[in-house]
């Protein structure tokens, strides 16, 4: 802590107070994009003097910026902080807007999460406590229908697979600043800082120390950061937003917002340019109401459906067509609007258990990892049963049969889900592709990715440094961890000094048993099928290439365990 401390007052006392004006801002941001670079071309997984530089610039610029924005008169001003009376507006502004919001449930600040849901009245469990019709939605039909449209076509952005989301963040940027906006009581309901990455500091990342999320919420930060200059670039030429106004702490909030409440729709767009911008693909939305509910673990009891208003339609059509005459002609012609219409989303959310008055009324927003909670949305849960580690093994460009192996199988990296039950026997198959020579690559391949029959074994002394390999790819993770907990910080909340201890404690346990049962198949007290999955019989019918199937099996081991539908993630 000395040494970090040190080294940043060092080079803080060699940089004078940036100047507050636009040439001082330009040139910061500048200096901070190439800080921000190095660091996600290095890629460091401690805290070095690259990541102090560049969060030392960072400070210069919000400074500059900050200084800047207090002498423009037209400057929004910063939120005060939310209130009860902030809360209360909300609900108001959304029954009027059309939601259905149950009686029994209230929105109130004070909670240990921030704001949430209390129960007025008992609550039965699957009782129906919300509905948000689509257009108290934000998606990016909004965007498409804004000042700020012009994005959608930008290739920077649409290019990318978090193109939504930057799109939904520019737009939240840019109803915050504006002096009038139809979402003004959604936003002044929204919490006004966040503890996700975006904001955490050096000393955050020291007490991260040896967790994955370290390392993946710096190179969040750093390219949320290349994204905020992009935005700020062009935003600034198209003169949509001001300079003085569009500062880092602006572009961070918005994306903190998105980030922790975005949830995926179906996309049933008829807009043109959201259909290029996302073809094929589900929607993202923020749903004011239903990001009010806090997290905890239970059975999924939210749902995001379509409707069609065209029966309505026709009814009302069919009424004004009892008439003779004119009036049977205007019947026609809206039932045939109707049918052109699109069918619209409804949101809706029952209890997922009994809740007593008083109590406070929680929904589950999916099947998500700790580390990935914190990550995206600046908060762990006290118990998560869907927790795990990843092990990536990955292909050494030294070995002579480099080439050939990268060319088998398609990838040269495989990244494995390690959790309570039993490994993916993958792993233990790409560990003794690892370890093979070129010799004995070629017959064996087929039979390693079960697509022909055959030993899986393909000798002693190869299965010996398989095994090795994975054990001392455990070994070297469980290194990176302290050995004991680091001093806290004054500029890390116990709070989330607490959770990067809990993270660290999971996953280094994820780690320990998995060193156990190494130990225990190298020493003859388990067997490869008491720790592996069961092997799979050789395709008889229409078999998959071996670079298929690898891919299959990668990402089949990455992706993220099912979620509740819609739901990605939120703190109220």
């Amino acid at each position: 802590t000395l040494h970090l401390a040190a080294m940043s007052q060092a080079r803080k006392a060699t940089v004078k107070s940036p100047a507050a004006t636009l040439d001082t801002v330009g040139r910061l941001l500048n200096e901070v994009k190439q800080a921000a670079g190095r660091l996600i071309s290095s890629q460091p997984e401690d805290v070095t003097p690259e990541v102090l530089d560049f969060y030392d610039k960072l400070e210069l610029l919000k400074e500059a910026q900050h200084k800047l924005s207090q002498r423009d008169a037209k400057s929004v001003p910063p939120p005060k902080e939310r209130t009860a009376a902030d809360l209360d507006l909300v609900m108001r502004w959304l029954k009027e807007e059309g939601c259905f919001i149950s009686d029994k449930i209230h929105l109130i600040p004070g909670l240990p999460e921030g704001a949430g849901m209390i129960a007025t009245a008992d609550i039965k469990e699957d009782e129906p406590l919300v509905e948000v019709p689509e257009k108290l939605m934000i998606t990016l039909d909004n965007v498409a229908n804004s000042p700020i449209a012009g994005l959608l076509e930008d290739p920077r952005i649409s290019g990318t697979d978090s193109g939504s989301t930057i799109l939904l963040a520019a737009y939240v940027s840019y109803e915050r600043l504006s002096s009038f906006s139809y979402w003004t009581p959604y936003l002044n309901a929204l919490p006004r800082k966040f503890d996700t990455p975006f904001y955490w500091t050096p000393e955050h990342y020291r007490l991260l120390k040896g967790s994955p999320a370290s390392y993946e919420g710096l190179r969040n930060t750093t390219l949320a950061f290349m994204v905020y200059c992009h935005l700020y670039s062009l935003l600034h030429k198209k003169q949509l937003l001001s300079p003085l106004k569009f500062t880092w702490e602006v572009f961070i909030w918005a994306y903190s917002v998105v980030l922790s409440r975005q949830n995926s729709i179906p996309q049933i767009s008829k807009n043109e340019a959201v259909a290029r911008f996302s073809p094929g693909r589900d929607g993202l939305a923020l749903i004011p109401l239903w990001d009010f509910f806090n997290h905890m673990h239970g059975k999924p009891t939210s749902s995001i459906t379509t409707a069609s208003t065209k029966e309505e339609d026709e009814q009302k059509g069919k009424g004004k067509g009892k008439n003779k005459g004119k009036g049977k002609g205007k019947g026609k012609e809206k039932a045939k609007e109707s049918e052109e219409k699109p069918p619209t989303i409804v949101c809706q959310s029952v209890a997922m258990r009994d809740f007593k008055a008083g109590e406070q009324v929680f929904m589950n927003y999916g099947n998500r990892t700790s580390a990935e909670f914190l990550l995206n949305a600046g908060f762990m849960p006290a118990s998560n049963p869907n927790d795990y580690v990843r092990l990536k093994l990955v292909l050494r460009q030294d070995d002579p049969a480099y080439r050939t192996k990268c060319n088998g199988i398609g990838t040269d990296s495989v990244t494995f889900v390690l959790d309570e039950g039993k490994y993916p026997r993958m792993l233990l198959t790409f560990a003794r592709m690892m370890a093979m020579d070129e010799a004995d690559l070629k017959p064996y391949l087929g039979v390693m990715l079960g697509l022909c029959p055959g030993s899986e074994v393909v000798s002693e002394g190869n299965e010996t440094m398989a095994r090795n390999l994975i054990t001392n790819k455990i070994r070297k993770l469980l290194s990176i961890y302290p050995a004991s907990a680091p001093a806290p910080s004054p500029a890390v909340s116990p709070y989330m000094a607490a959770c990067f201890q809990r993270l660290q404690s999971i996953e280094k346990a994820f780690l320990t048993k998995a060193l156990e049962r190494m130990t225990a198949l190298t020493e003859g007290r388990m067997s490869v099928d008491d720790i592996f999955e069961a092997k799979e019989e050789p395709q008889t019918q229409t078999t998959p290439t071996p670079g298929e199937r690898i891919q299959e099996e990668a990402e089949k081991a990455q992706t993220e365990q099912p979620q509740e539908e819609g739901k990605e993630g939120g703190a109220a």
